[in-house]
């Protein structure tokens, strides 16, 4: 601790990825600056049609919520699509997919393959509540195309998904208000929540937010 400490002071700028952790590490460097998870932009947008159709994207494993998110698929009416992509991290959660009719687990998907397959549904859902989260890369995406999130309370995750904005936060491991977010969307709600979405990742265009580094460290003098 004592050697972080050193050189956080004598640093002559720090940056961290997220809003609790500048005002945790400011104390010891005024020069401390935000420098978020990006992404680059993209003319592609999710439809403005609302066919209730859900994605997870994650590592499959406990503390992304996938087990909470099939708890939840399972109290909703077939009319409704819930698909899981990622590598299976345990056995136990490899049984629980294939027992619920609900949900489809669809394999794995290499990331220049994501923002293609999100564009097939309207709703990204990461309910984590995994302990190193910080900004997750795929909320990000899920922005870029303008497609509301739900997630959870969970560390930093509200300083980007905004609640009943360009997204829905629900208490880590709550089946019921999971349940009850799914439910949420409708055809006249989702059009506002997209627009939403798509104003969100404004912070989070990798052009705007690199320029805005190198502008701090006063690259060009």
């Amino acid at each position: 601790k004592s050697i972080i400490k050193l050189i956080l002071k004598n640093s002559d700028y720090n940056f961290f990825e997220t809003k609790y952790l500048i005002e945790k590490f400011k104390k010891f460097n005024s020069n401390t600056f935000w420098w978020p998870n990006s992404r680059p932009k993209t003319s592609l947008l999710v439809s403005e049609n609302f066919n209730k159709r859900f994605v997870f994207i994650s590592q499959v494993k406990k503390t992304k919520g996938v087990c909470e998110f099939i708890d939840a698929a399972s109290n909703i009416d077939n009319s409704y699509v819930f698909d899981i992509y990622g590598p299976i991290l345990s056995y136990e959660i490899k049984c629980k997919i294939s027992e619920n009719s609900n949900v489809n687990y669809k394999g794995i998907l290499k990331s220049n393959e994501v923002i293609k397959k999100l564009l097939e549904y309207n709703v990204l859902v990461l309910p984590t509540y995994h302990e190193g989260e910080g900004y997750p890369g795929v909320i990000l995406e899920a922005f870029s195309i303008g497609m509301p999130v739900i997630s959870t309370k969970w560390n930093s995750i509200p300083e980007i998904v905004k609640d009943e904005h360009n997204g829905l936060l629900v208490p880590i491991k709550d089946v019921v208000r999971l349940t009850n977010s799914f439910l949420f969307f409708n055809q006249t709600n989702y059009k506002k929540f997209r627009l939403n979405a798509i104003d969100a990742f404004d912070m989070f265009n990798s052009e705007k937010v690199n320029f805005n580094f190198f502008k701090t460290i006063k690259f060009n003098n």
